[in-house]
This record gives structure tokens, C-alpha cells and sequence, in this order.
């Protein structure tokens, strides 16, 4: 017996919930028999609808919601489908009133039903079950030898909004994937001052001895590389405070030199 999914799957696959047979949102069939596999009960059949119905109690609607399976998908083999659709083909040319009856009160129904629902079928179909891009997100940075970019994801067809969809943010998606997140920029500087005082004076110093001179309030607004009012004032309670701790004598006042009390 060779097992395979009736419709496009892509790897790993979740096995089907309760402990049933097979994987979940896939539909699997028999090459050699051309059978489907019941999802309960593990048997073979070429139409389920009658087995669900007298054996397990449910219908075709529940069971696909159950499994995750596309309402539309037909649970029967690939030849009793085709078989099934050309019949219906031809008595839709020789009845074309009943057929029109028949779609409106199709139509009726699926008014009634509200809520959407993304079928685990259509998940797997894509590759954007939640464990099928942490694999790829975990591959990504094997190959990377270190934790993606959003950007490296995105080349590598990881796409953002699937992320934001599935996981909330990128941080999360990371985050479940096992891996640290890459902290740059603004985000690195703003936590390493919540957690190191010191570091703030430690970074003024540096500027000083590197430019010769003590940084003007435009150099806190432009450079990445000192610490914002707002931080110093949070640690120290107040810019002049700072330059006591770091012995500054005079500071440049709009009427010029002005002392440091």
C-alpha cells in the first residue's frame, strides 16, 4: 500500500487530532486501490459519505471542519470524482431549469453560515502551518550559522504578513523557532542604558575624548551612539547632574559661558 495526499501538502505535517489515522488537513489515498483513508477508523473507502454517516454518526460537513479539510473537498477517490463530475456535467446541459434551482438554494445555505474559517488543507497547501515556518525559519539560520533578519526571511519566501498573521510579530515567530531575536539600532542602545547606568557616562566620556569637546544637546538628538535626555534624566534627574558626576565646570548658556552649580 502507497499512501498519498489526494491534494498538495507540503512537509512536516500534524498528525490528525483524537488519535486518528493520518495527518491532519490531508486527505490521504491509495495509489493501488484508489481509496481514501477515513480519519476515525484508519479503513479505505472509494466514498465516505454513507460510512460516515452509518458508523461514526456525523456528516461529511462536520468531519472536514473536525480534520481540517476544505469544505469543497470531495471525500471520495480521484476516479469516483471524475466519474461523478461528468455525470453531473451532462444533466446539467440536459436540465438547465433544475440546475438553476439547485445553485439558488446552494447559495441560500451559504448565506446562512457565517464566520471564517482557514482550513488546515489550504495551511498545508501554501506551507504556512505554524510548525511548517518554524522548520524554514529554523533551516534559515542553520544555513546563516546565526538568527535571521526579517529581510532574510522575506528572500528566502518567508513572507512577513504570514508571520504577523500566524505568530503576531516577528519577535514571536523567533521566539517559538527557538532562536534569539537580532536587536540593532535604537531597540540595542535603548535596552543596554535600561540596564547599565554606567554605560551612559561611560559613552559621553568616549565622545568627549574622541571629539575633543563635550556633546551639544543637538549631538544627543542626532548621534546613535549617546544616550537621550529623557534617559539621562531617568538615571541621573537631570542633565546638569551628569556633568557634576563627570567634573564639567561650565556649560555654553544663550548669554555665554555659564557655571555648573
Amino acid at each position: 500500500m502507497k499512501a498519498i495526499p489526494l491534494y498538495e501538502a507540503k512537509e512536516p505535517l500534524a498528525p490528525a487530532i483524537d488519535n486518528g489515522y493520518g495527518y491532519q488537513g490531508v486527505l490521504l489515498l491509495d495509489a493501488k486501490t484508489d481509496k481514501v483513508q477515513c480519519h476515525i477508523c484508519g479503513d479505505w473507502f472509494s466514498v465516505m459519505g454513507s460510512h460516515l454517516k452509518n458508523k461514526h454518526k456525523t456528516n461529511a460537513r462536520k468531519y472536514k471542519i473536525k480534520y481540517g479539510l476544505r469544505i469543497r473537498t470531495a471525500l471520495c477517490s480521484e476516479k469516483f470524482r471524475v466519474t461523478t463530475a461528468k455525470r453531473q456535467k451532462k444533466f446539467a446541459q440536459e436540465n438547465p431549469g433544475e440546475m438553476k434551482r439547485r445553485s439558488i438554494e446552494a447559495r441560500s445555505r451559504c448565506k446562512k453560515k457565517t464566520g471564517y474559517r482557514r482550513s488546515m488543507e489550504t495551511i498545508n497547501k501554501h506551507g504556512v502551518c505554524p510548525e511548517q515556518l518554524l522548520l524554514k525559519i529554523r533551516k534559515l539560520a542553520q544555513k546563516l550559522k546565526r538568527t535571521p533578519t526579517c529581510r532574510e526571511l522575506q528572500a528566502n519566501k518567508i513572507s512577513p504578513p504570514v508571520l504577523y498573521f500566524t505568530f503576531g510579530n516577528y519577535r514571536n515567530a523567533i521566539q517559538q523557532a527557538g532562536l534569539t531575536p537580532r536587536m540593532t539600532g535604537d531597540r540595542l542602545k535603548e535596552l543596554s542604558y535600561q540596564t547599565n547606568p554606567d554605560l551612559c557616562l561611560k559613552l559621553i566620556q568616549d565622545f568627549r575624548k574622541r571629539n575633543k569637546r563635550w556633546p551639544l544637546p543637538s549631538d544627543f538628538r542626532r548621534t546613535q551612539l549617546l544616550p537621550s535626555y529623557p534617559t539621562l534624566s531617568k538615571y541621573f534627574g537631570s542633565v546638569r547632574n551628569v556633568w557634576k558626576i563627570l567634573g564639567r565646570k561650565t556649560i555654553n548658556g544663550r548669554w555665554g559661558q555659564v557655571a555648573i552649580k
